[in-house]
């Protein structure tokens, strides 16, 4: 059951192309500049590179401009170090949240995209014609690919990160419940595929949920 988790929980954090709804709405109200020096301290570094990534569209007059290169990424990096304040009792401007945001450039700042050994598995014929639970659940998985615009189901996991903990649990809980709501969409999916293998229903819908509680 490995292989299909893998499959199912494969959309890794902060997909930065493709931002969820509720976290589209925290970048929102998010404001830099209207921070105290601790807050902006304690700013989880994925708001960050949001914050920075809008910061990269509007020095180029473009709202969906993406970095693609690794000249791009490094601009990316600059922005991010401009965001930085002066503590006022050191005149320092380290920060651990900021030193995060930099490490993880190269690695986020990638386009969404699924890889071409899961692409292989949701194009193959075996997802409408095969009756075995892996490809029936693949079958489900799919579907929900073509309903969500490309994107695999979110993995709700946040990794750990410097942050105040009111901003973190907040980030947390609409990951794992982001993560919940597309676990349950492909598990709706799958009942509608399901239908043409009735004879081990009882036996895929608890290998399933195993499955999405796994996520």
């Amino acid at each position: 059951m490995k292989r299909i988790h893998d499959q199912i929980c494969g959309r890794c954090l902060g997909k930065l192309d493709a931002p969820f709804k509720k976290l589209t709405e925290m970048i929102a109200e998010t404001d830099l500049n209207d921070m105290t020096i601790e807050q902006l301290r304690h700013t989880p570094y994925i708001l960050l590179h949001f914050k920075a990534l809008e910061e990269f569209r509007k020095q180029r007059n473009d709202e969906n401009a993406f970095p693609t290169t690794t000249s791009d990424r490094k601009e990316i990096q600059n922005i991010l170090l401009s965001f930085r304040r002066s503590k006022e009792d050191s005149g320092t401007k380290d920060s651990e949240n900021f030193d995060e945001a930099r490490a993880a450039v190269m690695r986020a700042f990638q386009k969404t995209t699924i890889g071409a050994s899961v692409k292989s598995i949701l194009t193959s014929s075996q997802c409408s014609t095969s009756t075995q639970p892996f490809w029936l659940i693949c079958e489900a998985l799919r579907r929900f690919v073509d309903a969500n615009n490309g994107l695999l189901p979110l993995r709700g996991t946040l990794p750990d990160m410097t942050s105040d903990s009111s901003r973190y649990t907040r980030l947390a809980t609409m990951f794992h419940e982001k993560a919940l709501a597309d676990a349950q969409e492909v598990l709706r999916f799958t009942r509608e595929v399901e239908k043409r293998a009735r004879s081990w229903r009882r036996h895929f819908g608890r290998s399933l949920l195993q499955v999405l509680q796994e996520c």
